[in-house]
């Protein structure tokens, strides 16, 4: 098993991020590349969401003028979803070759929001910069037990069981506004963000390693059928496209087996009760509850709707949780083998092993202050 993971951390890219090269397209065109997607609540009733792309980025990149990136917000339940939304959409100055500003539309207000800095008008603030990677992994520690202190591998020079991305930059959009700015009446908010080169659609990240853990064919199995995550980037993540549910909630299923498996059990039913809930790819975000950038929230409304019981955080995805860990703890051990209470709601007889990755903090951890996330 372990010889499987390492293989399967080396086929991974060295620029990583939890949504980074999922799909070939992806890897020919990095500055189009979605790489995290955070969500939470500062302070009641204001939603704050932070965008990045372009992992590994120089100090002094700039905006291209034919790239745009988009955040939606969409007014969600455990039934459905609204068909009006928040959308932010920023784009490099149109004429310029290497752009200054991205200029942004949110409705019919447009913000011209300098390189490096930020622009307000009203409830909404934005930032678009260059800022510090918050994510973080260690890929040889991963869909594993936490190990014991000191343990080290390399794989041709590069350290898979620290922090990857611990002196990383990334292209970073910030936005923070009034949860009574998305239109629609039910109670949760469901976040998506996507990138465009022109006229078409590149990438787009609601949950992080969606594509990268669970769609992506990276366990060393000889797997039948083509990978999915082409058509899965391109698609509008609130209206898939319905000729093509069928194969997503296969490769689901398949890629939510593998990692039931890792620890050579069988903790989930069969179908997976996760597959179609996870095609409905977007952070979901209470409004109503305040959560802070350390917060454990991430998959904890999810987990609350598989338990039956009520959610107790904002959920989303505030950028000091280590969604790694908790992806792979609830998806690895099953919803009975795992803490009880929140986050993930296991009953009361005790956990099995955190699984993970051994790193659970940010090189460069988020602050509480706009715009968040770290200078580089």
């Amino acid at each position: 098993m372990r010889l499987a993971l390492l293989w399967w951390a080396m086929t991974i890219s060295p620029s990583v991020a939890s949504d980074h090269i999922d799909g070939h397209e992806v890897r020919s065109d990095r500055h189009a590349d979605l790489a995290d997607l955070y969500a939470w609540t500062p302070a009641p009733g204001r939603v704050a969401v932070a965008l990045t792309w372009g992992p590994l980025t120089r100090r002094r990149a700039r905006p291209q003028e034919d790239l745009a990136v988009r955040l939606r917000v969409r007014r969600v339940d455990g039934e459905g979803v609204d068909e009006e939304e928040l959308s932010l959409r920023c784009q490099g100055e149109r004429g310029a070759r290497r752009a200054d500003e991205l200029v942004c539309t949110l409705g019919k207000q447009t913000f011209h929001v300098p390189w490096g800095g930020s622009a307000a008008d009203g409830t909404t603030r934005i930032f678009a910069g260059v800022r510090r990677d918050p994510f973080f992994i260690a890929l040889g520690k991963v869909a594993r037990d936490v190990p014991a202190e000191g343990e080290r591998r390399s794989v041709r020079g590069v350290d898979f069981l620290h922090n990857r991305v611990i002196r990383g930059r990334v292209e970073a959009l910030v936005v923070e506004f009034d949860a009574r700015d998305v239109p629609g009446e039910r109670p949760w908010l469901g976040v998506v963000a996507e990138s465009w080169r022109g006229p078409e659609q590149r990438d787009r990240l609601g949950r992080p390693e969606i594509g990268n853990f669970v769609l992506a064919k990276r366990f060393g199995e000889t797997l039948d059928g083509p990978d999915v995550r082409a058509a899965w980037n391109h698609e509008d993540a609130f209206a898939p496209s319905p000729g093509h549910l069928g194969a997503y909630e296969v490769a689901m299923a398949e890629g939510l087996a593998r990692l039931d498996a890792r620890d050579e059990r069988g903790d989930w039913a069969t179908p997976h009760p996760l597959a179609a809930r996870l095609l409905s790819d977007w952070l979901i975000v209470d409004p109503t509850r305040t959560c802070d950038v350390d917060d454990p929230t991430f998959l904890e409304i999810e987990a609350a709707w598989l338990a039956g019981v009520p959610h107790m955080t904002c959920g989303g995805r505030p950028p000091n949780d280590d969604a790694v860990d908790r992806l792979l703890t609830w998806t690895i051990n099953g919803p009975e083998r795992v803490p009880p209470g929140p986050p993930l709601h296991g009953p009361p007889a005790g956990p099995a092993p955190r699984r993970g990755d051994g790193v659970d903090r940010p090189g460069a951890p988020a602050t509480s202050k706009f715009p968040y996330l770290r200078e580089p």
